[in-house]
């Protein structure tokens, strides 16, 4: 909203300070005053848009734009193509959100009765102020800023409706504790992942994170502080693991790691650089310091198992890994 007003703003302007002269020297006077007056009105919006009272601004240019085309209608005639302006005004008005929807409805509708009123006011009756071969360079000048106006603010608002659509995507998947992908999300990036190891025929590794005694800390120091350890141990998570690693909440105290091209060896050194990582990490919390640890459970995956079944040896590998004592990484290699 607010680069829409600012360059339409500045069109405004440039083209009402222009005119100011111009009509003096086409001898309308009343027309060269007034645009003086629309003038000070656009800049009074500029003003009231960079202090971010968008509903003022739309308000007080949708005005100035509809009263200057009642008296440059009046002045000059329907041929000098100034109702067009009205088309820009009902485009302008439906962004002010200061307003109920019936509102603009009815002022759209007001609009529209003014033009098809200036119309029939109008087109029987030309006025002679002006002569016909100026009458059409005027209409072809208005018509030129009217689109200019419309292009500019459907091109902002197209703009501000991909960045807006980005982010309800982005929304609906991460979580909104961690920051990382949500279960929906890592479900999505490991059928992908599945996909390229079927087309490439190199594997991967699946890795399942687990807080140690994160019941534990629940319930001595409350889900402020747990909230807090998934927060710490996501952060550590995703500055350790390489840059093509995937990283997700699979839900509670659970993450899942998709470690792409390579090898057990290198995999495991990963996966425990992240233990040590997370073990190190110590978290401070109302007065309080915490140590955290993590368990893990990893497995390869290759294209002669189902995924979920990897998912279960992963899961299967960390309940071991909880069984032997927590805080380690227990590998369990396909059958």
């Amino acid at each position: 909203m607010y680069l829409v007003i600012r360059y339409i703003a500045y069109v405004g302007l440039g083209v009402h300070i222009i005119c100011v002269p111009l009509f003096f020297v086409l001898g309308v006077p009343v027309l060269a005053v007034f645009n003086i007056f629309s003038s000070v009105a656009w800049f009074v919006g500029y003003l009231a848009n960079r202090r971010n009272n968008h509903a003022l601004a739309i308000t007080l240019l949708t005005t100035e734009v509809v009263a200057h085309t009642i008296v440059a209608v009046y002045c000059v005639g329907w041929h000098a193509g100034f109702q067009n302006y009205l088309m820009a005004a009902i485009s302008f008005t439906m962004f002010n959100r200061a307003l109920k929807t019936k509102l603009i409805v009815l002022e759209c509708i007001g609009i529209g009765a003014l033009y098809c009123a200036l119309y029939a006011l109008s087109i029987r009756a030309p006025n002679p102020t002006l002569a016909p071969a100026l009458l059409e360079t005027l209409y072809y000048a208005n018509a030129v800023v009217t689109f200019a106006a419309l292009a500019m603010m459907t091109y902002f608002f197209r703009q501000a409706s991909a960045r807006a659509e980005q982010r309800i995507k982005e929304l609906a998947d991460t979580d909104p504790l961690t920051q990382l992908p949500n279960r929906r999300k890592i479900e999505e990036l490991l059928e992908t992942e599945r996909l390229r190891c079927e087309r490439s025929g190199r594997p991967f590794f699946l890795v399942l994170a687990d807080i140690d005694h994160f019941k534990t800390i629940n319930d001595s120091h409350g889900h402020d502080c747990g909230d807090a350890v998934l927060r710490r141990v996501a952060s550590v998570m995703r500055r350790t693991v390489r840059k093509i690693d995937i990283v997700g909440r699979w839900g509670g105290e659970e993450f899942l790691i998709v470690l792409p091209e390579i090898s057990l060896e290198h995999a495991i050194e990963v996966v425990e650089r992240l233990r040590r990582g997370i073990e190190a990490a110590y978290l401070d919390f109302a007065g309080t310091r915490h140590s955290v640890t993590v368990t893990f459970g990893m497995t390869r995956y290759d294209q002669d198992r189902p995924l979920e079944l990897c998912v279960k040896q992963a899961d299967d590998a960390l309940y071991r890994g909880k069984q032997q004592g927590r805080n380690t990484v227990i590998v369990v290699e396909p059958a």
